[in-house]
């Protein structure tokens, strides 16, 4: 099979193939060369963004087509009908980069040669080389590819990327709609309401698909007393579940983070207000040693549960919450 049908092959139907591929398919094979911002071509499993993003069912509205050294994918992002933006999202932030919005664009973007795609700069490669001490001050530039890129297509490669650079992030803004339209569809169902009141011994904790395996991780088989990446239970007498606690990112009380894709909006950059889409309006506020709290009552398929959100007031770190109670 083909390099370009093997990519052609990974585009859902409701995504349009773009006229041209098959020209640089063509090119990348015959030349065995690396492009600019790492960039190698890489077919869609049918599931990259679900992969990147852990909400299901978005499959239709984005392809990957390649990845970068470190992980990152490239590929189209199309929100609705017609519309289309080429896309780098990022592995190590979880956070997407709009690139352009057409084909020719984005041969132009990638034959500049910058390492990551991504990152704008006003510097060109050369100078850019040149402040990373680098001995080959064209280190990413392939002067063929540019070539290639402005005969085929009758256009002409700029020397830095300043010109693709958009305002605003409309695609991480769809991403936390639909992260929240997720979560929020999980939240009564989340499988640490079903263990509060639950002796600990009998207790599993499982958790949907997309997060199954992390969660038995951290969790099954465990004893009592323990903390695991940021989750600790309280028991009553009788060995029962009373509380659940789930502790802020990075080192606090000694605990670190339980970052494994908890529902309902969980997640550590979550603000007050982000909660209150989740929970409804807080039934109490107030503080806590010095430290705002919200406290929730919510309806779950396991009856009335109590969250209380004990707020980081350090607002340089990327954690808005310091602990979470689940009672």
């Amino acid at each position: 099979m083909s390099t370009f049908q093997e990519i052609k092959n990974g585009f859902p139907a409701t995504i349009p193939i773009p006229e041209g591929m098959e020209k640089f398919c063509d090119w990348y094979n015959a030349n065995e060369a690396l492009l600019g911002g790492d960039f190698e071509l890489f077919a869609d499993d049918g599931e990259s963004i679900t992969h990147w993003s852990r909400i299901p069912n978005l499959n239709s509205y984005f392809v990957q087509f390649g990845s970068t050294g470190n992980g990152s994918m490239v590929g189209i992002w199309q929100p609705e009908a017609g519309k289309q933006i080429y896309m780098h999202l990022s592995a190590d932030e979880g956070w997407g980069t709009e690139l352009v919005d057409n084909f020719v664009d984005f041969l132009r973007l990638l034959a500049i040669g910058y390492e990551t795609l991504g990152y704008f700069s006003e510097h060109t490669i050369q100078e850019l080389n040149k402040i990373g001490e680098h001995e080959d001050l064209n280190a990413g530039f392939n002067p063929d590819f540019k070539k290639w890129v402005e005969t085929e297509f009758k256009t002409t490669v700029p020397t830095t990327n300043m010109e693709f650079k958009r305002e605003g992030t409309p695609f991480n803004d769809w991403i936390a709609e639909k992260n929240a339209e997720h979560e929020k569809a999980l939240f009564p169902k989340h499988p640490l309401f079903a263990a509060i009141g639950k002796k600990y011994k009998e207790t599993t904790f499982y958790s949907y698909p997309l997060y199954r395996k992390r969660t038995q991780k951290h969790l099954k088989g465990r004893s009592v007393g323990e903390t695991y990446q940021g989750m600790q239970l309280l028991l009553n007498d009788d060995k029962t579940v009373r509380e659940i606690l789930l502790y802020g990112e990075g080192e606090i009380d000694g605990y670190r983070c339980y970052t494994n894709g908890l529902a309902g909006g969980f997640n550590s950059n979550a603000d007050s207000a982000m909660y209150s889409t989740v929970y409804g309006k807080p039934i109490k506020q107030g503080k806590i040693d010095g430290f705002d709290y919200d406290l929730f009552q919510v309806k779950t398929d396991f009856g009335l549960r109590e969250i209380e959100i004990i707020y980081n007031p350090n607002k340089d770190q990327y954690t808005q919450y310091r602990l979470i109670i689940i009672r």
